[in-house]
Protein backbone atom coordinates (compact mmCIF):
# COMPACT_ATOMS: atom_id res chain seq x y z
CA UNK A 1 0.00 0.00 0.00
CA UNK A 2 1.58 3.72 -0.84
CA UNK A 3 2.96 5.35 1.61
CA UNK A 4 1.98 9.24 2.39
CA UNK A 5 4.66 12.04 3.15
CA UNK A 6 5.35 11.75 7.42
CA UNK A 7 3.91 7.57 7.08
CA UNK A 8 6.27 5.46 9.47
CA UNK A 9 8.03 2.85 7.43
CA UNK A 10 8.71 -0.62 9.14
CA UNK A 11 9.76 -3.93 8.87
CA UNK A 12 6.35 -5.58 8.48
CA UNK A 13 6.13 -2.94 5.07
CA UNK A 14 9.53 -4.14 4.10
CA UNK A 15 8.09 -8.12 4.88
CA UNK A 16 4.97 -6.67 1.97
CA UNK A 17 7.34 -6.04 -0.48
CA UNK A 18 9.41 -8.57 0.25
CA UNK A 19 6.57 -11.09 0.15
CA UNK A 20 5.62 -9.74 -3.25
CA UNK A 21 9.01 -9.61 -5.19
CA UNK A 22 9.28 -13.46 -3.94
CA UNK A 23 6.01 -14.20 -6.04
CA UNK A 24 8.09 -13.16 -9.02
CA UNK A 25 11.28 -14.52 -8.43
CA UNK A 26 10.52 -17.57 -6.54
CA UNK A 27 9.06 -20.73 -6.24
CA UNK A 28 6.03 -21.43 -8.85
CA UNK A 29 2.67 -21.47 -8.04
CA UNK A 30 -0.53 -21.33 -9.54
CA UNK A 31 -1.78 -23.58 -12.74
CA UNK A 32 -3.39 -21.44 -15.16
CA UNK A 33 -2.52 -18.94 -17.41
CA UNK A 34 -3.99 -15.97 -15.04
CA UNK A 35 -2.46 -17.03 -12.14
CA UNK A 36 0.57 -18.62 -12.47
CA UNK A 37 4.01 -16.95 -10.92
CA UNK A 38 7.26 -18.11 -10.24
CA UNK A 39 10.59 -18.15 -11.67
CA UNK A 40 12.33 -20.42 -9.52
CA UNK A 41 15.14 -18.34 -8.35
CA UNK A 42 16.82 -18.02 -5.32
CA UNK A 43 16.40 -14.12 -4.07
CA UNK A 44 18.81 -12.15 -2.76
CA UNK A 45 16.15 -10.99 -0.54
CA UNK A 46 14.45 -12.63 2.55
CA UNK A 47 11.86 -11.58 5.64
CA UNK A 48 13.52 -9.81 8.60
CA UNK A 49 12.23 -10.64 11.85
CA UNK A 50 9.63 -9.22 13.82
CA UNK A 51 10.43 -5.64 15.69
CA UNK A 52 14.27 -5.43 14.07
CA UNK A 53 15.01 -3.00 11.80
CA UNK A 54 16.05 -3.46 8.31
CA UNK A 55 19.52 -2.82 6.93
CA UNK A 56 20.84 -1.07 3.95
CA UNK A 57 22.50 -4.73 2.89
CA UNK A 58 18.44 -5.68 3.06
CA UNK A 59 17.64 -2.74 1.16
CA UNK A 60 19.94 -3.81 -1.41
CA UNK A 61 18.91 -7.10 -1.27
CA UNK A 62 15.54 -5.89 -2.58
CA UNK A 63 16.78 -3.57 -4.37
CA UNK A 64 18.61 -6.67 -6.71
CA UNK A 65 15.77 -9.08 -6.86
CA UNK A 66 13.00 -6.04 -8.48
CA UNK A 67 16.56 -4.89 -10.79
CA UNK A 68 16.22 -8.28 -11.83
CA UNK A 69 12.65 -9.25 -12.78
CA UNK A 70 12.56 -6.05 -14.16
CA UNK A 71 15.16 -6.14 -16.50
CA UNK A 72 14.44 -9.69 -17.45
CA UNK A 73 10.55 -8.68 -18.37
CA UNK A 74 12.03 -5.12 -20.39
CA UNK A 75 15.88 -6.06 -20.96
CA UNK A 76 16.48 -2.55 -19.61
CA UNK A 77 17.39 -2.62 -16.29
CA UNK A 78 14.99 0.42 -13.98
CA UNK A 79 15.27 3.65 -12.44
CA UNK A 80 15.52 2.61 -8.97
CA UNK A 81 17.15 4.36 -5.48
CA UNK A 82 20.39 2.41 -4.38
CA UNK A 83 19.61 3.32 -0.62
CA UNK A 84 22.82 4.62 1.50
CA UNK A 85 23.10 3.85 5.52
CA UNK A 86 22.80 7.42 6.01
CA UNK A 87 19.17 7.50 4.12
CA UNK A 88 16.07 7.16 5.99
CA UNK A 89 13.35 5.63 3.93
CA UNK A 90 10.89 7.61 3.05
CA UNK A 91 7.69 7.43 1.25
CA UNK A 92 9.18 8.30 -2.63
CA UNK A 93 11.59 5.26 -1.95
CA UNK A 94 8.56 3.12 -0.37
CA UNK A 95 6.34 4.06 -3.05
CA UNK A 96 9.25 3.89 -5.99
CA UNK A 97 9.89 0.38 -4.87
CA UNK A 98 6.58 -0.72 -4.74
CA UNK A 99 5.23 0.54 -7.68
CA UNK A 100 8.48 -1.18 -9.60
CA UNK A 101 7.30 -4.61 -8.00
CA UNK A 102 3.36 -4.14 -9.16
CA UNK A 103 4.70 -3.37 -12.59
CA UNK A 104 6.92 -6.66 -12.87
CA UNK A 105 3.75 -8.44 -11.36
CA UNK A 106 1.02 -7.53 -13.58
CA UNK A 107 -0.13 -9.55 -16.20
CA UNK A 108 1.42 -10.10 -19.21
CA UNK A 109 4.79 -8.60 -17.77
CA UNK A 110 5.48 -11.19 -15.58
CA UNK A 111 5.44 -13.72 -18.29
CA UNK A 112 7.98 -11.35 -20.78
CA UNK A 113 11.33 -11.43 -21.70
CA UNK A 114 12.95 -9.23 -22.46
CA UNK A 115 15.45 -8.52 -25.35
CA UNK A 116 18.95 -10.05 -24.66
CA UNK A 117 17.47 -12.31 -21.91
CA UNK A 118 16.95 -15.35 -23.76
CA UNK A 119 19.17 -18.05 -25.76
CA UNK A 120 17.79 -19.89 -28.57
CA UNK A 121 18.94 -24.03 -28.05
CA UNK A 122 18.70 -26.55 -30.28
CA UNK A 123 16.24 -29.02 -29.67
CA UNK A 124 15.97 -31.81 -32.40
CA UNK A 125 15.91 -32.05 -36.43
CA UNK A 126 13.58 -34.55 -38.33
CA UNK A 127 14.04 -35.50 -41.70
CA UNK A 128 12.78 -37.15 -44.58
CA UNK A 129 14.39 -38.05 -47.41
CA UNK A 130 12.93 -37.75 -51.27
CA UNK A 131 10.09 -40.07 -52.93
CA UNK A 132 7.43 -39.68 -49.37
CA UNK A 133 3.48 -40.12 -49.35
CA UNK A 134 1.04 -40.93 -47.15
CA UNK A 135 0.87 -39.48 -43.65
CA UNK A 136 4.32 -39.00 -41.42
CA UNK A 137 4.89 -37.99 -38.41
CA UNK A 138 7.52 -35.72 -36.20
CA UNK A 139 6.57 -37.01 -32.55
CA UNK A 140 9.04 -35.87 -29.75
CA UNK A 141 8.56 -35.25 -26.17
CA UNK A 142 10.05 -32.47 -23.70
CA UNK A 143 11.10 -33.36 -20.65
CA UNK A 144 11.56 -31.09 -17.70
CA UNK A 145 13.62 -31.72 -14.73
CA UNK A 146 10.89 -30.71 -12.04
CA UNK A 147 7.36 -30.06 -12.51
CA UNK A 148 8.65 -26.38 -10.85
CA UNK A 149 11.41 -26.36 -13.48
CA UNK A 150 8.35 -26.72 -16.27
CA UNK A 151 6.20 -23.67 -15.04
CA UNK A 152 9.31 -21.66 -14.21
CA UNK A 153 10.04 -22.25 -17.70
CA UNK A 154 7.22 -20.90 -19.28
CA UNK A 155 6.25 -18.05 -16.55
CA UNK A 156 10.01 -16.65 -17.42
CA UNK A 157 8.62 -16.25 -21.16
CA UNK A 158 10.31 -19.17 -22.13
CA UNK A 159 8.78 -21.12 -25.62
CA UNK A 160 8.54 -24.48 -27.46
CA UNK A 161 9.04 -23.43 -31.54
CA UNK A 162 8.91 -25.76 -34.46
CA UNK A 163 9.55 -24.87 -38.45
CA UNK A 164 8.47 -26.99 -41.18
CA UNK A 165 11.24 -26.58 -44.50
CA UNK A 166 11.33 -28.50 -47.60
CA UNK A 167 14.41 -27.94 -49.72
CA UNK A 168 13.29 -28.83 -52.96
CA UNK A 169 14.39 -26.56 -56.24
CA UNK A 170 12.13 -28.23 -59.23
CA UNK A 171 8.98 -27.91 -60.47
CA UNK A 172 6.66 -30.43 -59.33
CA UNK A 173 3.35 -29.02 -58.47
CA UNK A 174 2.77 -30.95 -55.33
CA UNK A 175 5.91 -30.97 -54.17
CA UNK A 176 5.86 -26.36 -54.68
CA UNK A 177 2.41 -27.00 -52.95
CA UNK A 178 3.98 -28.29 -49.99
CA UNK A 179 6.78 -25.87 -50.11
CA UNK A 180 3.98 -23.43 -49.59
CA UNK A 181 2.07 -24.67 -46.73
CA UNK A 182 5.33 -25.04 -44.54
CA UNK A 183 6.06 -21.43 -45.87
CA UNK A 184 2.15 -20.01 -44.61
CA UNK A 185 2.55 -21.86 -41.32
CA UNK A 186 5.20 -20.48 -40.41
CA UNK A 187 7.12 -20.70 -37.05
CA UNK A 188 4.80 -22.70 -34.77
CA UNK A 189 5.32 -21.14 -30.81
CA UNK A 190 3.68 -22.18 -27.53
CA UNK A 191 4.06 -20.23 -24.99
CA UNK A 192 2.19 -20.33 -21.84
CA UNK A 193 -0.75 -19.56 -22.94
CA UNK A 194 -1.01 -19.55 -26.34
CA UNK A 195 0.56 -20.62 -29.58
CA UNK A 196 0.90 -18.07 -32.36
CA UNK A 197 2.01 -19.76 -36.15
CA UNK A 198 -0.21 -21.93 -38.68
CA UNK A 199 -3.16 -20.07 -37.81
CA UNK A 200 -2.37 -20.12 -34.19
CA UNK A 201 -4.96 -20.92 -30.88
CA UNK A 202 -5.35 -20.09 -27.53
CA UNK A 203 -3.94 -22.94 -26.37
CA UNK A 204 -0.68 -22.91 -24.47
CA UNK A 205 1.44 -24.47 -21.49
CA UNK A 206 -1.20 -24.10 -19.09
CA UNK A 207 -4.17 -26.06 -21.51
CA UNK A 208 -2.29 -28.83 -22.31
CA UNK A 209 -4.16 -31.74 -21.25
CA UNK A 210 -3.55 -35.77 -21.22
CA UNK A 211 -5.30 -35.96 -24.61
CA UNK A 212 -3.41 -34.17 -27.93
CA UNK A 213 -5.13 -31.01 -29.08
CA UNK A 214 -4.29 -29.33 -32.46
CA UNK A 215 -2.32 -26.30 -31.85
CA UNK A 216 -1.83 -24.92 -35.15
CA UNK A 217 -2.54 -26.58 -39.12
CA UNK A 218 -2.19 -25.36 -42.33
CA UNK A 219 -4.17 -26.99 -45.57
CA UNK A 220 -2.94 -27.73 -49.19
CA UNK A 221 -4.44 -25.49 -51.89
CA UNK A 222 -6.01 -27.22 -55.35
CA UNK A 223 -5.63 -29.56 -56.43
CA UNK A 224 -4.22 -31.21 -53.36
CA UNK A 225 -6.64 -29.68 -50.87
CA UNK A 226 -6.96 -33.00 -49.33
CA UNK A 227 -2.77 -32.24 -48.09
CA UNK A 228 -2.91 -30.93 -44.53
CA UNK A 229 -0.14 -30.65 -41.84
CA UNK A 230 -1.01 -30.65 -37.83
CA UNK A 231 0.61 -29.92 -34.80
CA UNK A 232 -1.21 -31.64 -31.58
CA UNK A 233 0.51 -31.59 -28.10
CA UNK A 234 -0.81 -33.26 -24.79
CA UNK A 235 0.89 -33.38 -21.59
CA UNK A 236 2.27 -36.86 -20.44
CA UNK A 237 2.88 -35.84 -16.55
CA UNK A 238 3.52 -32.59 -14.93
CA UNK A 239 6.94 -32.56 -16.49
CA UNK A 240 6.48 -33.55 -19.98
CA UNK A 241 5.02 -32.77 -23.04
CA UNK A 242 4.50 -34.30 -26.52
CA UNK A 243 4.14 -33.05 -29.54
CA UNK A 244 2.90 -34.75 -32.92
CA UNK A 245 3.71 -33.12 -36.44
CA UNK A 246 1.55 -34.84 -38.55
CA UNK A 247 2.27 -34.38 -43.07
CA UNK A 248 -0.80 -35.71 -44.20
CA UNK A 249 -1.26 -36.52 -47.94
CA UNK A 250 -4.12 -37.63 -48.80
CA UNK A 251 -4.16 -36.33 -52.29
CA UNK A 252 -5.29 -39.21 -54.95
CA UNK A 253 -3.72 -38.08 -57.83
CA UNK A 254 -4.43 -37.11 -61.23
CA UNK A 255 -4.94 -38.49 -64.78
CA UNK A 256 -1.70 -38.99 -66.58
CA UNK A 257 -0.61 -36.32 -68.92
CA UNK A 258 -1.74 -37.22 -71.71
CA UNK A 259 -4.53 -38.74 -71.03
CA UNK A 260 -5.67 -42.30 -72.18
CA UNK A 261 -9.13 -42.99 -73.56
CA UNK A 262 -11.82 -44.77 -70.83
CA UNK A 263 -11.98 -45.77 -68.32
CA UNK A 264 -8.53 -43.60 -68.07
CA UNK A 265 -6.34 -46.14 -66.04
CA UNK A 266 -5.09 -45.45 -62.70
CA UNK A 267 -4.45 -41.99 -61.19
CA UNK A 268 -1.24 -40.84 -60.61
CA UNK A 269 -0.58 -39.67 -57.20
CA UNK A 270 3.28 -37.82 -57.25
CA UNK A 271 5.27 -38.19 -54.18
CA UNK A 272 6.82 -34.84 -52.26
CA UNK A 273 10.50 -34.47 -53.73
CA UNK A 274 13.00 -32.94 -52.16
CA UNK A 275 14.11 -33.10 -48.07
CA UNK A 276 11.50 -32.41 -45.70
CA UNK A 277 12.78 -31.10 -42.50
CA UNK A 278 11.15 -30.74 -38.90
CA UNK A 279 13.61 -28.25 -36.47
CA UNK A 280 12.49 -28.25 -33.19
CA UNK A 281 13.97 -25.34 -31.12
CA UNK A 282 13.73 -23.94 -27.29
CA UNK A 283 13.20 -20.02 -26.69
CA UNK A 284 15.16 -20.53 -22.57
CA UNK A 285 15.50 -18.08 -20.32
CA UNK A 286 18.70 -17.33 -19.34
CA UNK A 287 21.04 -14.59 -17.93
CA UNK A 288 22.45 -13.08 -14.69
CA UNK A 289 18.95 -12.30 -13.92
CA UNK A 290 16.65 -15.19 -14.68
CA UNK A 291 18.22 -18.42 -15.99
CA UNK A 292 15.68 -21.45 -15.91
CA UNK A 293 16.97 -24.98 -17.36
CA UNK A 294 15.95 -26.08 -21.02
CA UNK A 295 14.16 -29.06 -21.17
CA UNK A 296 15.29 -32.60 -23.34
CA UNK A 297 14.07 -33.48 -26.43
CA UNK A 298 13.65 -36.97 -27.61
CA UNK A 299 12.28 -39.13 -30.10
CA UNK A 300 8.78 -40.47 -29.30
CA UNK A 301 6.70 -43.54 -30.18
CA UNK A 302 4.81 -42.77 -33.63
CA UNK A 303 7.64 -41.06 -35.22
CA UNK A 304 8.35 -41.64 -38.59
CA UNK A 305 11.15 -38.96 -39.39
CA UNK A 306 14.62 -39.85 -39.00
CA UNK A 307 16.17 -38.42 -36.42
Amino acid sequence: MAKAVGDIINELDYNGLQSDINLIMGTPTGSTDTNARGYNQALSSSQVSVGSIVTETQWDNLRSDITKAYTHQFGTAPTITNVSQADKITATIFNQYETLITTVSGDPNRYTIGTGQFTIVAGQTGTLASGWNGTQTHQFTVTFASANERKAYFNAGGTIRINLSLAYTGSEAKTKDWQTMMSDLGTVEINYKQTTGGGGSTIGNYDLTTTFQTIASEDGTNPYAENRISVSARANSATQLEFRIGLTDLDEGDRPVPSPPPPYGPLVDENVKGTTSSTITLKRPTGSNVSVPAPTVAVASGNTFTV
